[in-house]
């Protein structure tokens, strides 16, 4: 399960762990809450009833800790479908692939970064030897904070690694300010960065 729990800016770091923490609630369906005010964002155990197989791949918070994007690979293929949530009310879409004519789920690398006004995430996706090798942006909400409707959602490409030697990854700077895309084989690699602050992202 990951959790979130409340923390005064003037509270002393660890925060007050309850003692009982690893035993059952009373209805003895969980464990007790580990911190006060603890609250479940994303219950893996919940999602792997009834599936065979599932394996978390990233979970990222939004920067304004409305959302999470996730990606899971339901199959073990090291292939993953790519989640939107909303914390507070839980409610949550798939993201599909904008490039097909036909209503197609999205299967994808699994990292998942997102912008920092968190109306965007960038990810990468495979090609057909399943590797990493392009890197997406995709604005999912408006200024307003609505979910922008699949048929207006689109996808801009910011690099394709065309070296089939190569494979792509992201990730963000310590401070979170920007996007770190690298390109590596086995014997050398280069790093490209973007200003997750700018609204035309453009990978450098």
């Amino acid at each position: 399960r990951y959790c979130r729990a409340p923390r005064s800016s003037f509270e002393l770091y660890p925060p007050p762990i309850n003692p009982n923490w690893n035993q059952r609630t009373e209805d003895g369906t969980s464990l007790q809450p580990l911190l006060p005010g603890e609250e479940v964002y994303l219950d893996v155990p919940l999602l792997a009833q009834n599936k065979t197989y599932l394996a978390v791949g990233v979970i990222a918070v939004s920067p304004n800790e409305e959302y999470i994007a996730y990606s899971l690979d339901l199959t073990g293929r090291e292939t993953c479908l790519l989640f939107i949530r909303n914390i507070a009310t839980g409610e949550e879409w798939i993201l599909y692939d904008t490039t097909s004519d036909e209503r197609r789920v999205m299967e994808a690398e699994g990292s998942i970064v997102w912008n920092n006004d968190s109306t965007a995430i960038f990810y990468v996706t495979l090609d057909k030897t399943h590797r990493p090798y392009r890197v997406y942006y995709r604005k999912l909400f408006c200024s307003e904070g609505s979910y922008i409707a699949l048929k207006l959602q689109s996808d801009e490409l910011l690099l394709e690694e065309r070296d089939g030697l190569f494979s792509v990854h992201i990730s963000t700077t310590f401070d979170g300010k920007y996007l770190l895309v690298s390109s590596s084989s086995k014997e050398s690699s280069e790093i490209h960065y973007l200003d997750l602050h700018d609204s035309q992202p453009d990978a450098t």
